[in-house]
Order: C-alpha cells, then sequence, then structure tokens
C-alpha cells in the first residue's frame, strides 16, 4: 500500500510526541535530548496527563525558551490513550516519533533514521538498535529488541510483530504521518497496548533497522515489577477511570484487540483467516502463563462475590446490589474474550453463570450450568467445523470452507483432513503457493501416504515446476508402485 501527504512548506518534517505524566524526575535530560538533535526541523508537543509535580514548571520554562515547543496539559488524569490520541492529532509533521519522559537519544537518531526512511516508499517505521541505561545512567547489558518485519507481504510483516515483539523499542523509531493517522489507539488496560499499534502499523508498509545505537532506554525502579499482580496494578491505576469497570483481562482484551485490527484491516478474507488462528495460537502458547493466570484469578474472585477490581493488598469490598449488576455485566463481556482462546478453562463457563444470574439473566445461568454437566454429550467443535466446511464446499463456497477448515486444524493440529483439504482448495482457488504449504503440513503428518504427493506434483507441474513435479510423483510411486494417477503424471512430464 502506497501512502502520501501532500508537500506543505510551513509544517515541519518531524513531530516529536511527549506524553508525561507526573515525570520530573528525568523529563529535563528527555527534553534535552530532542533538542540536541542535529536535525532541526521539528516540533515538539508535549502533552501533559494531569501531574501534580512540577512538570507543569519544567514544560513552561522549556516552551519559553525554544518556540518548536508546544505544550498542552490535561487537569486531570485522563489515561495514556487519551494523551497520545492528542498528540498524534495536534502533530503536523510528515514524520511522527513518539519520545517518553524517562528515556533519551543520541543527537544523530532523527536524521539517521530520516536518512533511510527517504529513500525507500514501502518503510514506514525506521528505528535504531538501543542502548539500555539505569536511572543513574550507568550502562545495563543491551538486548536483542530486532524483529524482522521488512517482508514484502503485509500478513508476513504482522505474523512476525505478534510473535516475536519483545521490548517494543521500534515503537519509539520514526513513523510516516500518513500511516500512523490510520492506526488506531488501543485500550491503555491491555497489555499489548504498543503490539497492536505496531502490528497494525506494519499493515501499512515495512520496518527497518538502522544498525547504529542511538535509542537510550533507561530501566528505573518505577519500571520494576515483582508479579503480575504488581504490573496490572500499575496499568490500571494510571486511568483511575480504568477501576469504574470492575475485573479487567489485560491479555485477553489484547488477543481481542488483535483480532479486531485483523477483522478491520484491508487484507483478503482467506489471509484474515490465517491470521486469526495464528493470533489464538500465539496466546494460547507465547501468551499461555499471563492469560491463564488472569482468567484463573477472576473466576476466584467471582466465587468469592468479588466483581470489581481489587488493587494489591486490597480486599474485595462490599458493594451494593445495583454496582455488582453492573460490575457483572462488564466482567461477563470480558469472559467472552477469554472463551476465544480457552473455550474450555476449568471453571470459567460457571463464573459466566453466576455472573449472569446476578444481573438477571437466570436462565442462561441454568443452561450453561446443565451444559457444564452434560459436556460429554455436547458435540465436538472439530466435527461440527468439519461438517459445515463440506457443507460449503459442496456449495462451491470455497473460501468460506478455506475460513472453517483453518480453524479445525488450529483445534486438532495432529490431524491430516483439514490440512489436506485446504491444499484441494486453495489448488481449486488457484493459490498454488498455499496448496503447495498445506499439502507439504499433511505430508509431514502422513509421510506415507502417496496421495499427498501425487497432488503435490500436480500443483507443481501446474506451474511449469516440472523437476519438482517429477520428484513428488517419484515419491508417490516409492509408496504405491502402482498408483495410476502419478505414473500419468511423469508419462505428461516425458511428453514435455
Amino acid at each position: 500500500m502506497t501512502l502520501n501527504l501532500a508537500s506543505n512548506p510551513n509544517r515541519p518534517k518531524v513531530t516529536v510526541g511527549l506524553p508525561v505524566c507526573n515525570g520530573e524526575r528525568f523529563l529535563s535530560e528527555a527534553i534535552e535530548s530532542v533538542l540536541s538533535q542535529d536535525f532541526e526541523d521539528f516540533e515538539l508537543i508535549i502533552s501533559d496527563n494531569g501531574s501534580t509535580d512540577s512538570t507543569y514548571d519544567i514544560c513552561m520554562e522549556y516552551a519559553g525558551r525554544d518556540k518548536r515547543i508546544k505544550y498542552y496539559q490535561f487537569k486531570k488524569n485522563m489515561g495514556a490513550q487519551s494523551t497520545g490520541g492528542r498528540l498524534i492529532a495536534a502533530s503536523s509533521g510528515e514524520y511522527f516519533l513518539w519520545a517518553a519522559d524517562d528515556d533519551l537519544r543520541e543527537p544523530n537518531m532523527i536524521s539517521e533514521c530520516l536518512r533511510v526512511i527517504e529513500n525507500d516508499d514501502s518503510i514506514v517505521l525506521c528505528y535504531p538498535k538501543i542502548k539500555n541505561i539505569d536511572e543513574t545512567g550507568n550502562a545495563l547489558p543491551s538486548k536483542n529488541d530486532y524483529v524482522k518485519a521488512n517482508h514484502d507481504l503485509p500478513e508476513d510483516r504482522f505474523r512476525s510483530i505478534l510473535w516475536n515483539l519483545t521490548v517494543c523499542s521500534m515503537f519509539y523509531g520514526l513513523i510516516r504521518s500518513d500511516a500512523l493517522h490510520q492506526v488506531h489507539l488501543t485500550s491503555t488496560r491491555s497489555h499489548g497496548s504498543d503490539h497492536v499499534f505496531l502490528g497494525e502499523l506494519s499493515l501499512f508498509g515495512r520496518f527497518v533497522q538502522v544498525p547504529q545505537e542511538l535509542f537510550i532506554r533507561r530501566f528505573h525502579n518505577e519500571r520494576k515489577y515483582e508479579t503480575l499482580e504488581e504490573y496490572n496494578s500499575f496499568r490500571m491505576s494510571y486511568n483511575p477511570e480504568n477501576n469504574l469497570e470492575g475485573i479487567f483481562f489485560p491479555f485477553c482484551e489484547f488477543a481481542y484487540e488483535t483480532l479486531n485490527v485483523i477483522k478491520f484491516s484491508a487484507l483478503e478474507e482467506v489471509a484474515k483467516s490465517r491470521l486469526y488462528c495464528d493470533t489464538l495460537k500465539c496466546f494460547r502458547e507465547r501468551w499461555k502463563g499471563q492469560v491463564s493466570y488472569e482468567i484463573h484469578r477472576a473466576i476466584k474472585l467471582v466465587e468469592q462475590g468479588a466483581y470489581r477490581y481489587p488493587w494489591v493488598g486490597e480486599s474485595p469490598k462490599e458493594t451494593t446490589q445495583m454496582h455488582d449488576q453492573y460490575y457483572c455485566s462488564m466482567v461477563l463481556a470480558r469472559m467472552e474474550m477469554a472463551m476465544l482462546i480457552f473455550p474450555k478453562f476449568p471453571g470459567l463457563q460457571r463464573a459466566r453463570a453466576k455472573c449472569m444470574a446476578v444481573i438477571g439473566r437466570t436462565e442462561e445461568a441454568d443452561l450453561i450450568i446443565q451444559l457444564e454437566k452434560k459436556s460429554d454429550s455436547v458435540p465436538d467443535r472439530y466435527k461440527i467445523l468439519m461438517e459445515d466446511a463440506k457443507r460449503l464446499e459442496s456449495e462451491s463456497q470455497n473460501l468460506e470452507a478455506i475460513k472453517k477448515y483453518h480453524i479445525a486444524a488450529e483445534l486438532k493440529n495432529e490431524s491430516i483432513e483439514p490440512l489436506y483439504n485446504l491444499g484441494l482448495l486453495y489448488f481449486r482457488e488457484h493459490q498454488f503457493d498455499n496448496a503447495v504449504l498445506y499439502f507439504e503440513k499433511a505430508a509431514q503428518l502422513a509421510p506415507g501416504d502417496a496421495s499427498i504427493f501425487n497432488n503435490l506434483g500436480v500443483v507443481e507441474f501446474s506451474q511449469n515446476n516440472f523437476e519438482k513435479a517429477r520428484e513428488h510423483f517419484l515419491k508417490a510411486l516409492d509408496i504405491k508402485p502402482d498408483y495410476l494417477a502419478a505414473i500419468n503424471g511423469l508419462k505428461k512430464i516425458e511428453e514435455i
């Protein structure tokens, strides 16, 4: 996707957006590291999220000294999402750079990133390597923050971010503003709001890294959390109004927001289907511990009759019936997110039923309990998906059938049938690379199935890859010497 902004001689080349909340400790150093850049055509916009320390005085002093600085202040803490949104809305540069109130950058960071991104329209984000320091400025061991996201296909870039992103230092790189303005800012309760942001941004273009260590990231005591409970409390307390919405599920919301990015993207439906499956698999595997922790924790709170979020060290408080009904409705919405990842999580359905009963949905609550008791007789979801897929296939709705087979393959990753059928359908849809991919996956599970290798031969033959086709036909004949389809395939190759 090519994105372009009309040139404006009065607009700065770069906008640096600096959100801050009670950042007096390191704020002056952070501002100085921006003002000392050897590239000077920028504006620095500072958005103060209800600070109660000396942040205001520091910002006003710098704004009075340098006309490139614009300072906006919220009178109360509105949360990081509102602060970030205000920065983006107020920006006017062709490029945008996030700056934290405690991090630093070398004087040539902007100029080096600008040099790279200006020479390649396919790049939407350019970021440098990082140096880590402690609160006093002493060097800390560096972390490998590189994530390959320079693929040509948006789907591949998104998948790489999904599975490999860790410290998120690329978030503080130089971003094309026309791409930035098409990205949605997500809920700050979500653990991975920066992950979701970068995932969506990757759909608009490539990410590249400058090889020099030009970004200096500070790690200090205010960023240390001993437990998930402490970390989640920090995430919630950053916006006090979050406490009004009851128990929260930060990693489940992370998953849900990632799925929404895919849903509302411009990707083809088949690519979306693959990424849906990849996302759920990622949260079941990569983030399994965190997701399981927060679901288990919510179930225990509901069992205690505590339907809102208690802070660290705080016992669940008694609430009125009206409050319980409100909190339960919020918890139910988040439990639906949790069920996308772990639909059979022990105790989750019973917790849902209890919340439903509190808000007056007693018939549904009773039905859930009955189904829980009869769960052994409930039809297997995999079986239902396969039946639906085959029905859609018989009605020539191949793309819809492909979606069902993808989910079925995810549910039973040891099953050959959905992989084999995906290969057939992709071949019929002339998506030959995908056909090869899924036939090869099937072959890994069933290396003694001659029909799979014969089908691989047919796919390669249709693309004029005759040597590869020959290898597959011969492999099929090794398994089944009288396999007529493979014999005919070899004859056709000889005739050519």
